[in-house]
């Protein structure tokens, strides 16, 4: 029960924030403690199941109450867009980049699924910049933005132009 409200309030300070002019959409979900990927893997399915799920229903649930700027945002954005997480955890130990990554693709994952990203392929949706630092309570954010320029340089885009075997 004491779980339950604990879970609840959580959910009820999460937050969805679409800013027109930057073209950013970020998402703030408060009370998070994420699971790494190395420890995922070596969880009891079930138990990898049920971590999931909960993201899966915390993502859907925050998309469905903040549907008008999902889809404004949707309708103004413009593909590849790349994606950015901070992770505060109120634990003594970091999380590494991998492991923020793995933690978050079910998130991902159901934006992708909620709103009309077409895709979370390197299409739509380019690598990541991610952040763990320590803070009083674990917060989750995630903001999706605009790409100015392209992350690979000119050189290597150059060498796989004119790659021998090609």
């Amino acid at each position: 029960q004491r779980q339950m409200c604990i879970r609840d309030r959580n959910w009820a300070m999460d937050k969805v924030e679409y800013d027109r002019d930057s073209g950013r959409i970020s998402w703030t979900f408060h009370g998070v403690d994420l699971i790494g990927t190395n420890t995922l893997l070596r969880c009891h399915q079930a138990k990898v199941n049920k971590y999931r799920q909960q993201w899966k229903d915390r993502t859907a649930t925050l998309i469905l109450q903040n549907q008008k700027a999902v889809r404004d945002w949707c309708a103004a954005a413009s593909f590849p867009v790349r994606y950015e997480a901070i992770y505060l955890t109120r634990h003594k130990t970091l999380m590494d980049e991998d492991n923020i990554i793995g933690s978050i693709k079910v998130v991902l994952d159901e934006l992708v699924r909620h709103s009309d990203i077409p895709d979370d392929t390197a299409e739509y949706i380019r690598h990541p910049l991610v952040e763990s630092r320590r803070a009083s309570i674990g917060t989750l954010y995630l903001a999706l933005i605009p790409m100015d320029k392209p992350l690979i340089s000119t050189t290597t885009l150059k060498w796989l132009a004119d790659r021998p075997g090609k």
